[in-house]
């Protein structure tokens, strides 16, 4: 199991939080990326949950987390219908691998 450095909260606010200090944020910079950073009611902190399971940044709907599994890399990226932008909650744990079986 991860540990709690590696688990993510996703909030009623929008906000994904870090699961060991709920006051770090994950936080959109240039270049696709992503850093944690202090929560601060941010638009580049704020995810819409869509139904398809991927998770858009509201402040650019376009553009989905995207995380490549081998790599162990979660950018930001334009939405396409690519499996690696679907990110499921089940058991405690966002999992995309759920979808593949």
């Amino acid at each position: 199991s991860a540990s709690g450095a590696q688990q993510f909260l996703l909030l009623n606010d929008g906000t994904i939080r870090s699961r060991s200090n709920d006051r770090l944020c994950i936080t959109s910079v240039p270049e696709s990326k992503l850093v944690l950073s202090m929560c601060a009611q941010s638009q580049m902190q704020v995810f819409d949950v869509r139904r398809s399971g991927r998770l858009a940044l509201k402040a650019k709907p376009s553009e989905c987390l995207n995380g490549n599994v081998e790599d162990g890399v979660v950018g930001l990226y334009g939405c396409s219908g690519d499996l690696n932008e679907v990110f499921v909650y089940g058991g405690g744990l966002f999992r995309s691998s759920a979808l593949e079986q």
